[in-house]
């Protein structure tokens, strides 16, 4: 008796156990932290806010009865979309929480359905402050994984998304380990025990919804707390104007960039090889934007990596490249400071797009 009294204790303990794991694994591996538009830093809180944008995304289902346009990449294509957007239609509001978590590029979308009538086009923007080429690459695997089947992807980059040095190690950003246990299947002893258990949540219809009950869970917390306008408060909002130059942000850029990684670049620059064999194999069409930067951003790069970094966009993506590093085109008044765009930059992008686009038969 006392036997079996041990036995299915012990089995009462650990079904507890995996119970208690699989919790913090849920809570902690998906709620989204932080609202500020700067990158993911190691030390600092991280987001995983492009995932969200792809599970609410993929709720709505109205990607089956039109054409997706996948937009990847860091806060330098989310400032562009979402101010672009705001100058044309008014929202997303540039002060509000909202603007963070935008997916939309619909100035771009405008543009390209004057020359595709036949199916409505949307641009699903999985952009998030301080991706990484890498992080593009599961966020394709996780859209295509989720049943999205792009008419054309497109990976809005620049320099910082192949060596940021302040950026979690490679594949070890919350982002990245979060969609790693998502399109990891199966039991496997070399993953830690909560990706497994993540795993196995992730194959649960009900599991699908947790973008929803996160919500909802953080509604009542909230409420709960009195702090509904916390969140926004730590957001102070852009403003939609010339930036000044920004000793600051100059300081910290030549953290991120300098001494160039190596080896990070040659990780991410395997990523964006592997997003090229991707698309091909999936037979869609790819875009490889390098995105615009003042010469005050410029030129804190050494004029051989600059270079290798350019070649390596016009090497993996061919005809399929644009790029727009120093397009003389994009003027001061356009940016929001030395690397994101403001909305008069945002439509000059979308515009560039849309003509590179018809040149290759989109």
């Amino acid at each position: 008796m006392s036997r079996r009294w041990y036995c299915s204790t012990t089995l009462w303990l650990a079904i507890n156990t995996v119970a208690l794991v699989a919790a913090s694994s849920f809570f902690l591996e998906f709620t989204p932290t932080g609202l500020e538009i700067k990158a993911q830093t190691k030390g600092k809180s991280e987001r995983i806010d492009a995932l969200d944008k792809l599970d609410s995304y993929v709720a709505a289902g109205t990607f089956k009865n039109q054409d997706t346009i996948l937009s990847l990449g860091s806060s330098l294509a989310l400032s562009a979309a979402g101010l672009a957007d705001y100058k044309v239609f008014g929202q997303p509001k540039p002060d509000s929480q909202s603007f963070l978590t935008y997916s939309g590029f619909r100035y771009l979308d405008q543009l390209l359905a004057e020359h595709k009538r036949d199916k409505k086009i949307e641009t699903l923007c999985l952009s998030q402050g301080g991706n990484m080429v890498s992080e593009d690459l599961l966020l394709l695997k996780a859209a295509l994984k989720a049943g999205i089947q792009p008419r054309v992807v497109i990976i809005l980059t620049s320099p910082r998304d192949f060596i940021d040095r302040l950026h979690p190690d490679y594949l070890k950003s919350k982002l990245a380990r979060t969609i790693l246990a998502r399109l990891n299947t199966g039991f496997d002893f070399k993953r830690p025990l909560t990706e497994n258990f993540e795993n196995f949540f992730d194959q649960v219809p009900a599991f699908n919804q947790r973008s929803e009950i996160i919500k909802y869970v953080a509604k009542i917390s909230n409420k709960s707390a009195n702090n509904e306008t916390g969140a926004l408060e730590r957001f102070k909002g852009i403003k939609d104007e010339p930036g000044l130059p920004d000793e600051q942000m100059r300081a910290d850029y030549q953290k991120r960039y300098l001494p160039i990684d190596r080896e990070r670049f040659k990780q991410e620059t395997d990523a964006l090889k592997d997003i090229n064999s991707l698309c091909q194999e999936k037979r869609i069409p790819l875009l490889v934007v390098a995105m615009p930067l003042t010469e005050d951003n410029l030129e804190l790069l050494p004029s051989d990596f600059l270079n290798q970094y350019r070649q390596t966009l016009n090497s993996t993506a061919g005809m399929n490249s644009l790029d727009l590093t120093s397009d003389s085109e994009f003027q001061s008044a356009d940016y929001l400071d030395a690397v994101h765009l403001r909305s008069s930059g945002g439509i000059k992008l979308a515009q560039k797009i849309q003509a590179k686009l018809a040149k290759i038969k989109f």
